[in-house]
């Protein structure tokens, strides 16, 4: 079982060595961070979501309180609703595939839609990364649209990135089912979500 806690400063190197390829960095957040990842730019990403009462950032623990991954959801229209999970990554390869991502981002899902009552929750996610969009499906996330690109071989893994197609998927607190296991128990966040 594993759960969610706020980012922490001492989760910043297994950040980095987690997206230390180029192919990983950007199939994990696109440009908005500069590659290769580098401690600045934790800290930076840290203090914004520290001192923005609309963005939060989670580490997925396992139950020796072990990083195994990352997330992070920003709210986009408080109005309405919606929000947007990014950084999605599970640390170790190794453990990529085997349900730990659906369990991370069900955990952020319900942090979405019970604690910040949100009722869309929608994502960015690369055409090639299949793997994601098969655990995005899985959980009752749809397509939404497209924005045109194609992969040139010829490029580097950068201009790649910028030359896929991106998915944007969106799931509603209508089609979210809810299972057995209870937000407060598996959600340990100390910052204070205030509407502005």
């Amino acid at each position: 079982m594993i759960k969610l806690r706020d980012f922490r400063t001492c989760d910043f190197d297994y950040m980095i060595e987690w997206v230390s390829d180029e192919r990983t960095f950007y199939q994990w957040c696109g440009r908005d961070f500069s590659y290769p990842l580098d401690l600045s730019q934790l800290a930076e990403y840290k203090r914004s979501v520290d001192i923005s009462p609309g963005e939060f950032a989670f580490t997925a623990i396992d139950e020796f309180e072990k990083p195994l991954g990352h997330i992070g959801l920003k709210i986009f229209d408080q109005d309405k609703g919606c929000c947007m999970l990014r950084y999605v990554l599970i640390g170790d390869e190794r453990m990529r595939g085997k349900g730990l991502g659906s369990e991370m981002v069900r955990l952020a899902l319900k942090f979405a839609f019970y604690r910040l009552k949100m009722n869309i929750v929608a994502l960015k996610v690369l055409s090639r990364n299949t793997g994601a969009i098969r655990c995005y499906k899985k959980l009752g996330f749809e397509m939404a649209k497209f924005s045109a690109g194609k992969h040139r071989p010829d490029k580097k893994e950068s201009d790649r990135y910028d030359r896929h197609e991106s998915i944007i998927m969106y799931i509603s607190r209508n089609k979210m089912q809810d299972d057995a296991v209870k937000m407060k128990d598996s959600i340990k966040s100390t910052k204070r979500w205030l509407p502005s």
